[in-house]
């Protein structure tokens, strides 16, 4: 697994309001943290607040979500995770539950698709979204309560190739990315992508569990046989905390919601 380049994770750190007092920064971080400003200004003044929540209408209104899925697209491709809050509540006003914003209202085109934080590699995150709310990002041992509707979204950070799967207390196996096992597991590169269509939770108790299983080459990923992997590690008492047991040159992240009725 690759190691992230600590001096920049703790300059954008610095910048996130997110780092500890005793932090020791770098000698250049004056230079770097006017670096990442003067990006992320580019990033919201390429995709103001207005354009990007017309965009979320338009890729909303193209999909139809099952009884068990619900469609909620965060943001386009090129909105850096370092960003989303700036985009979402910056100087052009909070988007309301119906996507409006101040601003210019031209349709979005020629969205980047290589803006990410240096660094940083690849990345499963998980929102909650409740009514009249923005959406919350879970963590690693989050409660989460039954048909409670989530949106899995994944950062490629330059791996061509990946999987998503899913397991619950009840020994359950969902696979997310792709949507069939004959499908390519291609990522898209660049900033956070979700997928097109949410996850309800169902009743199964105690947790859910979701991975991200990334390669560089086609060859190094098989879908069934991530998927097999989920279902040896779900039928196992400790699958909850269990490695899952995939082989070759791969990355594996995993994040664990805890159940509770509601």
């Amino acid at each position: 697994m690759s190691t992230p380049n600590s001096k920049q994770l703790l300059v954008e750190k610095a910048l996130l309001g997110e780092l500890p007092e005793q932090a020791d920064l770098p000698v250049d971080a004056a230079q770097r943290l006017d670096e990442l400003r003067l990006d992320n200004q580019a990033i919201l003044d390429k995709y103001p607040a207005a354009r990007v929540a017309k965009e979320i209408r338009r890729r909303h209104s193209e999909h139809k979500s099952p009884e068990r899925r619900w469609a909620m697209i965060l943001l386009p491709a090129a909105a850096a995770p370092l960003v989303l809050a700036a985009v979402l509540w910056g100087p052009h006003g909070k988007i309301d539950s119906a996507g409006q914003g101040g601003g210019d209202e031209s349709t979005m085109v020629g969205v980047d698709t290589d803006v990410q934080l240096k660094g940083q590699g690849p990345d499963l995150r998980i929102y909650r979204r409740r009514d009249g709310t923005a959406p919350e990002q879970l963590s690693d041992g989050s409660i989460v309560h039954p048909k409670e509707v989530l949106q899995l979204a994944y950062l490629a950070a330059g791996r061509g190739f990946g999987v998503i799967v899913s397991i619950d207390g009840r020994g359950n196996v969902e696979l997310h990315h792709p949507r069939i096992p004959d499908e390519p597991p291609v990522l898209t590169r660049g900033g956070e992508q979700p997928l097109v269509r949410g996850y309800q939770l169902d009743d199964a108790p105690r947790f859910e569990r979701f991975f991200l299983v990334t390669a560089k080459n086609p060859e190094s990923l098989v879908v069934a046989q991530v998927v097999q992997a989920a279902r040896t590690l779900a039928s196992q008492p400790d699958a909850e905390k269990a490695p899952l047991s995939v082989t070759g040159p791969v990355e594996v992240r995993s994040v664990t919601l805890r159940k509770e009725a509601p």
